[in-house]
């Protein structure tokens, strides 16, 4: 992983940088890039938290030692992850598909300034990469300092450039939790939108299941579902013998609103006959493994 570090002032000798993992202490060789600009190198070698440590001597003499720990976890190829920064505020989810090549993600509160209307600290989530799937970048927003009235106008807001705005975001308020998904990582933080938004939306309190739209259809439809909480999730389509054709989906999904498509062809991708098809909908909870929901709906494919 690449370590930059940026001063306020000039430095009278190159700074002193620690990694700190679980039993190990790495120092990190710095080079100064440009002025008042250095980079180095640290390699991963296990999941966990990591402090970084910073020491450096102003040309004025000062001292300086800054200490930042962030989190640390595999993302292995082929399988999902969940990642929490330290003080338990920050989490990354993954999806099975998210990346083709195992990789490291991170989390780091950082300790930049932020508007009057940003309620946290910015949390950088590495690697700063698109990644083939979308990903749960999600904050527990019971300890953040709400005003009272103001908890529906909560939103994530994620860091372009110089800026920050505000993107699609879903409001736990049961769990006192909010999340994004996003295939594309960076830094993200948590504030308010000022009246009426179309990127704020509240989680729903209870399952459903909605008939697909349009139906009937030709060649793609909609089938739309809501989910009080977390959940393992399971649509599965069948023929009017009752046997699989598809399965639309099978993920661990996030409590909101999702929809999901399907084109009319089975699991090997063969395109499917005319008639009535039966869509499925079974929500296990990741926590306990039971069936919390299943509900079943009809749908008619015309060729």
């Amino acid at each position: 992983a690449d370590v930059a570090l940026f001063t306020d002032l000039p430095l009278s000798n190159t700074p002193v940088v620690l990694a700190t993992a679980s039993t190990t202490t790495d120092t990190i060789e710095m080079e100064e890039t440009s002025p008042q600009m250095y980079k180095g190198s640290y390699v991963f070698r296990s999941g966990g938290t990591v402090t970084l440590s910073v020491r450096a001597t102003a040309t004025t003499g000062e001292d300086t030692v800054i200490s930042r720990p962030f989190s640390v976890g595999l993302l292995k190829s082929g399988l999902a992850a969940n990642l929490i920064s330290p003080d338990g505020i920050a989490r990354l989810s993954t999806q099975t598909n998210s990346s083709d090549d195992d990789t490291y993600i991170t989390i780091m509160k950082l300790e930049d300034e932020t508007t009057s209307n940003i309620i946290s600290k910015p949390y950088a989530f590495g690697p700063y990469k698109s990644f083939q799937s979308t990903m749960n970048v999600s904050f527990n927003y019971a300890s953040l300092p709400v005003e009272e009235g103001r908890e529906t106008y909560l939103c994530i807001f994620k860091k372009f450039g110089d800026n920050i705005e505000p993107v699609e975001s879903w409001l736990d308020i049961a769990n006192k939790k909010i999340y994004t998904e996003t295939n594309v990582l960076g830094v993200f933080v948590v504030g308010y939108v000022e009246g009426p938004s179309a990127v704020a939306h509240i989680v729903p309190n209870r399952y459903s299941l909605a008939q697909n739209y349009p139906n009937p259809f030709n060649p793609v439809t909609t089938i739309s579902f809501d989910l009080p909480e977390e959940a393992n999730v399971t649509i599965t389509i069948f023929n009017v013998l009752g046997q699989v054709v598809s399965v639309a989906l099978d993920a661990s999904v996030q409590a909101g609103v999702h929809e999901v498509q399907w084109d009319g062809t089975n699991n090997q991708g063969a395109v499917l006959p005319s008639g009535i098809y039966y869509y499925r909908l079974t929500a296990i909870n990741n926590s306990t493994g039971e069936a919390v929901y299943q509900q079943s709906r009809s749908m008619m494919l015309i060729k």
